[in-house]
């Protein structure tokens, strides 16, 4: 009796229906409901018809659309139940959760509230361990877009965030199946990551800056610094358009007057780096302009001569004739 009743409860509590009530105080009643149904679901006296799917349940999906709420308490309490819903090493995440769940999980990484930072970062590298392996490759992009801000974060002035976050990088890494990223970060030798990511990353690199820009706001001075050692990396393979790059250079010249002295030269020397690159690129496409025009110029004479060709040779022809006939 006292099984089935907890079974209404933990049903009752799983309804999308009541979390208004949660909103209101009532996590605590929440988080009691799914500890009974989770440990009753490990009873072998539970019937089975009893038994309830918390992977997918409607709770669950109501769950992640609180992730984007603008209340950072009910964000918070949110992320903890969803890694307490998740913390079961059976329970094994369909593909469409698994990438709500990264999606939404990302913006919080660089959340104001490090308890919350560090509970998404953990239940990240949750989702990556216990997904489907159908779901492994739509996963993918997801993951990937993760690498830079955990990079990031592995310099974080939380240490629990830091050490999260160089866990999580590691998994991500053997999740992209990046050996050499993988053996950097274990090894810990994080000043070698840049290079090491964008060596065979390169065609990326654009991206990779615009990611790495809102850390150069960043309050922590770690990740300033972070964020402006890659970017000077990236500046040198670099291979867009020049107009890519001016917004960053105009982020990093006013980074110049930072309040620290050795950010204001790390940004000094990145914004030269770039710069470089930017002309480069310039000077790369000025030349290729000329060298068309060349070749335009080139094939109209050739056009020229081919067209007048028959009247040189037959020009030729009557001299060698005339010339036979005296």
């Amino acid at each position: 009796m006292q099984q089935s009743k907890a079974c209404k409860l933990g049903s009752c509590l799983f309804r999308a229906s009541h979390l208004q009530h949660w909103r209101e105080g009532g996590a605590g009643l929440l988080i009691r409901g799914i500890m009974q149904v989770k440990s009753l679901q490990k009873s072998p006296r539970m019937h089975k018809s009893s038994n309830i799917s918390v992977s997918d349940s409607s709770l669950t999906e109501s769950l992640m659309q609180l992730l984007w709420d603008a209340d950072g308490e009910l964000v918070r309490r949110t992320v903890s139940i969803l890694g307490f819903l998740f913390s079961d090493k059976d329970i094994q995440l369909s593909s469409p959760t698994a990438l709500q769940l990264a999606e939404a999980l990302q913006p919080l990484f660089d959340n104001a509230d490090s308890s919350v930072q560090l509970s998404s970062i953990l239940l990240f590298r949750g989702v990556m361990v216990t997904g489907e392996k159908e779901g492994k490759k739509a996963l993918k992009p997801h993951v990937r877009q993760s690498l830079l801000p955990l990079f990031f974060h592995c310099h974080d002035e939380n240490q629990r965030v830091a050490e999260a976050s160089g866990e999580a990088l590691l998994c991500v890494a053997g999740f992209l199946k990046r050996k050499d990223l993988k053996k950097v970060v274990k090894r810990k030798e994080l000043w070698k990551f840049s290079k090491c990511l964008l060596e065979k990353d390169w065609s990326r690199v654009a991206e990779y800056l615009r990611q790495a820009l809102p850390y150069l706001e960043s309050p922590q001075e770690p990740l300033r610094e972070a964020a402006l050692r890659f970017m000077g990396m990236a500046g040198r393979y670099v291979r867009g358009q020049p107009e890519e790059l001016q917004d960053i250079i105009e982020t990093l010249q006013r980074m110049r007057n930072d309040t620290s002295l050795d950010i204001s030269s790390l940004a000094r020397q990145s914004c030269y780096v770039i710069e470089a690159a930017q002309s480069s690129i310039l000077q790369t496409a000025a030349a290729a302009r000329l060298a068309v025009r060349g070749l335009q110029e080139l094939s109209c004479s050739a056009g020229q001569f081919v067209a007048v060709l028959p009247e040189l040779w037959g020009g030729l022809m009557w001299e060698a004739v005339s010339a036979g006939a005296t």
